[in-house]
């Protein structure tokens, strides 16, 4: 199931440089940030990798941050 496939290339790009962004800054500010946070920028993160088609690196960022 592959939502966004048909986007632009543009879009496609912009969402997963905002999926860096949060992956490296969670990486950086985890041991400050509320457990709540944390699994709602997991969540945001995975979800968008659903909608490119990317669900095997939404798991291991899942598997990464939810599995300590």
């Amino acid at each position: 199931m592959k939502i966004l496939e048909d986007r632009k290339p543009m879009e496609l790009k912009n969402i997963k440089q905002l999926i860096a962004n949060v992956y490296w800054d969670l990486t950086r500010d985890i041991e400050q940030m509320d457990t709540r946070d944390i699994y709602y920028e997991v969540g945001y993160m995975v979800s968008l990798c659903v909608a490119i088609g990317k669900r095997k690196i939404g798991q291991k960022i899942y598997d990464k941050f939810m599995l300590k």
